[in-house]
């Protein structure tokens, strides 16, 4: 893609998880986005009232010990629905490819070159 960019001076637009649900955002509610990735590796990326977005890689061990998951209000998944004994939640299938064209108009292309990756890991030490 970023060859796309300067080759053919196509502007390009970084969008994150964060970013899809400011999308859909309404302040009275806790959300969060589940994301299994194309290796099988999953993420939730939660918003909670009055607080920032963060990220929390899954693992089998750990899906249960996340209070902030148990307090979602509402959550988006991409691929398959979230699997827990203790979902208290509303459940929606996000349709990524949909949602970007239907939100172009709020979505910042730009001439940036470089794109920000995002590292999610449960070890303290690297994040």
């Amino acid at each position: 893609m970023l060859g796309l960019h300067f080759s053919k001076n196509i502007k390009i637009a970084s969008i994150s998880i964060a970013d899809l649900l400011k999308f859909e955002i309404n302040n009275d509610l806790n959300y969060g986005f589940y994301v299994v990735s194309s290796n099988n590796q999953e993420f939730i990326c939660i918003k909670m009232l009055k607080k920032d977005y963060f990220y929390i890689k899954l693992e089998d061990n750990n899906k249960e010990q996340f209070k902030e998951i148990q307090d979602i209000d509402i959550l988006y998944f991409n691929h398959r629905v979230w699997a827990s004994n203790n979902n208290n939640f509303k459940q929606i299938n996000y349709l990524i490819k949909q949602n970007i064209v239907k939100n172009l108009n709020k979505i910042d292309f730009n001439d940036v070159a470089t794109v920000k990756a995002l590292y999610v890991s449960n070890n303290k030490s690297l994040n």
